[in-house]
């Protein structure tokens, strides 16, 4: 007759305070920690930003049979250059949310309960404005402004899909592969930063944190301080006639 249970000549596991056994490492591996990302790779580069939009414009311009994918891509990651939305909240996005006609225009970003409706408003460019509003007038979504059908269901695009697509799209530029989606929020901090006249309490407002030393972390001064200096590098070879 068969004993069940736990055979009694398995090894037993080394306690912690035990001399690890062939060279192998008995501490557990941390699992789900992110990697540790320095100033200047949390935020895209003006240079890749201008990259990915032109990339995205021009895929979707030429696209004969995912037209309308590459122009929700193209929109989705302008309205997080131009909004900060997060990719949660850019999936949770309604058209009731999207106030376009107004000056300036605004969109309103909703809580869990929908409590603090009237408190998270953010003033978009109106530029930005005129394209959202020409999608919607033309995609005609039901509910949300980034729609995508599953099972026969109409629904927001999830986050960990929107994810992927970027990654994607990241790796085919081959741009640096620690960029992510949360990589053009930290763009917009900073140029919203520069926008509003270095004001940080605007720049909180806009972006939505609850304390102010949050936002400090998506202003990147040394970012800023390397493509101001390129730019007027850039002017002063233009005005020195060696550059186009």
């Amino acid at each position: 007759m068969a004993i069940r249970g736990r055979p009694k000549t398995r090894k037993a596991f080394p306690r912690s305070d035990e001399t690890p056994r062939d060279g192998h490492d008995t501490k557990p591996k941390q699992l789900g920690t992110k990697p540790h990302l320095s100033e200047f790779e949390k935020i895209i580069s003006k240079e890749d930003t201008t990259r990915l939009l032109d990339y995205l414009l021009l895929r979707a311009k030429k696209a004969k049979t995912n037209r309308r994918k590459w122009t929700m891509n193209y929109l989705m990651v302008l309205t997080i250059l131009r909004a900060g939305l997060r990719a949660s909240e850019l999936g949770k996005l309604r058209v009731d949310d999207c106030f376009l006609d107004v000056r300036p225009p605004v969109i309103k970003i909703a809580g869990k309960m929908r409590g603090d409706w009237e408190k998270d408003a953010i003033y978009v460019p109106e530029g930005f404005a005129i394209v959202l509003k020409k999608w919607i007038e033309k995609d005609k979504p039901y509910r949300y402004v980034f729609e995508t059908k599953w099972k026969g269901f109409k629904k927001g695009i999830d986050r960990v899909t929107l994810w992927f697509r970027l990654k994607k799209i990241f790796k085919i530029l081959k741009m640096n592969p620690k960029y992510n989606i949360h990589s053009l929020r930290h763009r917009y901090g900073t140029d919203t930063y520069r926008a509003w006249d270095k004001d940080i309490e605007m720049t909180r407002r806009q972006m939505r944190h609850r304390h102010i030393e949050t936002t400090t972390r998506y202003i990147h001064f040394a970012k800023m301080e390397k493509e101001a200096a390129k730019h007027l590098d850039r002017l002063e070879r233009q005005q020195n006639g060696k550059e186009d």
